[in-house]
């Protein structure tokens, strides 16, 4: 529309292919006209600065992962364009709450934190999730997950990267199906991660008996899919 303005992700390269830079206001990490910067993780969620038109303006959010603050940005990116003043963005953003099982953060056994991922089952943002957990600076980082199912000619390969990812980032993993956790356990091993810190459950119940041994108010636990008992196999 003419007189209009265009905000769109800068960090996102598929788009940025399609938009002229010149006509957008772009936000994201990096280098944009919009940053975001100073992220960090914790039981309180996530904290980070926007910078937007010389103003720094620092946010807190219940929510997690990059793309949530990467919207976040843009949607605060129109509001200050529109007058919304800073106070008023902070407030909205702290108001914010999570999607339940979509990176939903709880406290659970002994105080520990337990970041519920249980509805996703999508092999980029299962990735994504362990890299949320690997935010959590300072914490012992704990994964119970059975993988990933229905993928068909794929399934192999997106466990095997879900382990490969958790074996970068975790120190304890837990996974949950003795067959179904191979492709998963491949990808952890070839990361050289820790065979005697690999745990194998039968059942998720199984899987929560094995962690309570773990839990502190010092860990960070990802819940990654959950599958119903007839998958874990």
């Amino acid at each position: 529309k003419k007189g209009g303005k265009v905000f769109a992700n800068g960090d996102s390269a598929e788009l940025i292919k399609r938009v002229d830079k010149s006509a957008c206001t772009l936000y994201g990490t990096n280098d944009n006209e919009i940053k975001v910067e100073n992220i960090v993780s914790n039981r309180n969620g996530s904290q980070f600065d926007l910078v937007i038109k010389g103003e720094k303006i620092s946010l807190s959010t219940r929510l997690l992962g990059m793309h949530s603050i990467i919207n976040i940005a843009g949607a605060a990116a129109v509001a200050y364009e529109l007058g919304v003043d800073a106070n008023s963005i902070k407030f909205a953003v702290a108001s914010l709450k999570p999607t339940e099982h979509r990176l939903e953060m709880k406290n659970w056994i002994n105080n520990s934190v337990m970041i519920d991922d249980a509805y996703n089952s999508n092999p980029e943002g299962c990735l994504e999730a362990v890299r949320v957990l690997g935010s959590f600076e300072g914490m012992q980082k704990v994964i119970i997950t059975p993988g990933l199912i229905e993928l068909g000619e794929k399934e192999y390969d997106a466990n095997f990267a879900l382990g490969l990812e958790a074996a970068k980032i975790c120190d304890i993993i837990i996974f949950v199906g003795k067959n179904r956790s191979k492709p998963l356990m491949d990808g952890a091993l070839s990361g050289k991660f820790d065979k005697e810190k690999i745990f194998v459950a039968e059942s998720f119940k199984e899987a929560v008996a094995i962690y309570s041994k773990f839990a502190t108010n010092q860990t960070a636990v990802l819940l990654e899919n959950d599958l119903p008992d007839n998958y874990l196999n």
